[in-house]
């Protein structure tokens, strides 16, 4: 078969929009039938374990389904779409009283709270991320209309949680400002945004516009250092910065999270210029460490305009031998369905200057 016929053609050929058309990744159907088991009859997503008691992550879960959502093969997108559904209600039925989404544990079946989450801003962020998914995918603004305002709840957990400095803690009990969450709120706040334009809801469009923005611009700010040429990967209450790219978890990680996610801009360019010469990919991807390098770098790709190095590197992924990594967190299956069936998008026309 042809190379570019094998990849092209991806469901979710753009980050968050637009019908899927046809996908012929390899292993979709095994990526996405692993991440469909993940799910528990009563629609929760639990984390792999061994013993009977387990763990739902609401932003792994959201990760995953997003991947879902966007990644599905053609024989899968209905099931994908139905099991977001099923989520979209567990996640929201078990919301916390100030609206935030925190980690369950227990029997499947009957999970309980278990107490305010590490990651409470990211799993709002990319709850709201994958709303937009679901309604650019499925085109059922009747279930997000009627769930509006719990979810709005969602959005205000984040908002609380922004301090002076206009960055948000990752959580109740945290005075510290990490990278990766503020991310996450910033693409919340920017899909909440456009959900609210959709949905005719022109205030709301207006007010999350504006929380996005401050936010962008606070990550910036304080987390962007300007003589070292990426960000820090966190920022405490009293000023200390975190930086440094010397690691995967969690400093270069971080920095290809804010590259995926992000606007695109010169500084994000020269970013991924220079990590370029620090993710090693070894031909054989064999640890879940190297996959989730393999993986997250495919998330950075996709957010540039090089379909040719896209391309190039899901050939990559196409070679991994996933039945060898058993009980890996479903948000990677996620996010790697997003690369295998991924397509770039292209710059926006160039409109002459009246």
């Amino acid at each position: 078969m042809d190379r570019r016929g094998f990849l092209i053609g991806a469901a979710g050929s753009v980050l968050l929009g637009g019908m899927a058309q046809a996908q012929y990744q390899p292993h979709g159907r095994e990526l996405a039938a692993r991440l469909l088991a993940a799910q528990a009859e009563d629609g929760a997503i639990l984390l792999p374990g061994a013993g009977p008691e387990r763990v739902c992550d609401p932003y792994s879960a959201n990760q995953a389904v997003t991947g879902l959502l966007l990644g599905a093969p053609p024989r899968s997108r209905a099931a994908a779409g139905a099991a977001a559904k099923r989520w979209i209600d567990w996640l929201l039925a078990h919301q916390s009283r100030d609206g935030a989404l925190d980690e369950q544990r227990g029997l499947p079946g009957a999970l309980k709270a278990a107490g305010p989450s590490r990651n409470r801003v990211a799993a709002a962020g990319s709850f709201l991320s994958l709303l937009l998914a679901y309604l650019d995918q499925t085109g059922d603004d009747k279930t997000i209309l009627a769930r509006f305002d719990p979810t709005r709840r969602v959005a205000e957990s984040i908002v609380r949680a922004t301090q002076k400095s206009g960055l948000a803690y990752s959580g109740p009990d945290s005075r510290v400002a990490y990278l990766v969450d503020n991310v996450e709120a910033w693409r919340g706040f920017d899909s909440f945004e456009q959900l609210c334009a959709r949905l005719r809801k022109r205030e709301e469009a207006r007010e999350y516009r504006a929380q996005a923005d401050a936010l962008l611009a606070a990550v910036d700010r304080w987390m962007w250092q300007q003589s070292e040429g990426h960000y820090a990967w966190a920022v405490h209450a009293e000023g200390r910065r975190e930086t440094g790219v010397d690691r995967w978890e969690p400093s270069l990680k971080a920095q290809l999270v804010a590259i995926a996610l992000l606007p695109e801009d010169e500084r994000r360019d020269g970013l991924m210029a220079r990590l370029a010469r620090r993710v090693d990919l070894p031909p054989p991807i064999e640890t879940p460490e190297q996959l989730e390098r393999a993986v997250w770098w495919g998330r950075a790709l996709l957010s540039r305009h090089d379909q040719e190095a896209l391309e190039h590197h899901q050939v990559r992924l196409s070679k991994v031998a996933w039945e060898r990594f058993a009980g890996i967190d479903p948000a990677l299956l996620g996010h790697a369905l997003r690369v295998g069936g991924g397509k770039t998008t292209p710059p926006p026309p160039f409109v002459e200057p009246e």
